[in-house]
């Protein structure tokens, strides 16, 4: 064959309906597709306030998903003291309520990670560079849309402190911590921090609410088999 592509008129196969069929099925396919975006939101405070969330100092807030959603990823926000000596490794926990407080235990842990780290334009109160840390979960998170969760976050990097940042937005004015001394039980109780201020960062992955495609599908696809019997009547 010559290196020439074959064009179809718009009578001969696939035909302008068929082609305007399969587009639509095409397009609705990829509307049915959920995004990954931000499922839950607590914007950085430019100027904040933050917390030191590192030296076995686990720090923790809550948050309560407006619908069910798969978690694959978590954003945060915060400053360094040696920003170029941060191994950027954490510690990312998340808690089910334990009646106010984070629970003892984790629903799910992730530790000793490492995360991206992003320079940002923000600051801290101190006049900081306030860095953007990103986590992508090895495996997505089903979580509950009304139910009490609580992001827990450890530096586990020994060459600086961490400082969790404020976030501008005021759900409960709340953030909590305890200290370890060790491995697991060997840890304080969760205790409300002095400081009350919500502190940022943002749950990244897909809503459950999608629409189920069986019968949004039915539609276009009988347009393409009604095509189909047409032109089988007219070669008749």
């Amino acid at each position: 064959m010559s290196g020439k592509s074959v064009r179809y008129s718009g009578r001969s196969w696939p035909g302008t309906a068929l082609r305007r069929s399969l587009g639509a099925v095409l397009l609705l396919c990829a509307c049915l597709v959920a995004p990954v975006q931000a499922v839950y939101v607590q914007d950085p405070l430019d100027g904040g306030d933050a917390i030191l969330t590192s030296f076995g100092t686990e720090s923790a807030d809550d948050f309560v998903l407006a619908a069910d959603a798969e978690v694959t990823g978590v954003r945060w926000w915060g400053s360094l003291d040696f920003p170029n000596f941060f191994a950027d490794t954490f510690n990312v926990r998340i808690y089910e309520d334990g009646g106010g407080v984070p629970n003892a235990t984790p629903l799910a842990e992730y530790t000793g990670v490492g995360v991206t780290r992003t320079a940002t334009a923000l600051f801290d109160i101190v006049q900081a560079p306030v860095y953007q840390f990103d986590f992508l979960l090895p495996a997505s998170l089903s979580l509950s849309a009304g139910t009490s969760y609580y992001l827990g976050l450890e530096s586990t990097d020994q060459n600086g402190g961490f400082y969790w940042l404020q976030s501008a937005d005021s759900v409960n004015d709340a953030n909590f911590f305890r200290t370890w001394f060790g491995p697991y039980p060997n840890v304080d109780p969760w205790a409300a921090d002095v400081q009350t201020f919500d502190l940022a960062f943002e749950l990244l992955g897909t809503s459950s609410r999608v629409p189920e495609p069986a019968s949004a599908l039915l539609l276009p696809l009988g347009l393409i088999a009604a095509r189909r019997r047409q032109r089988t009547r007219c070669r008749a």
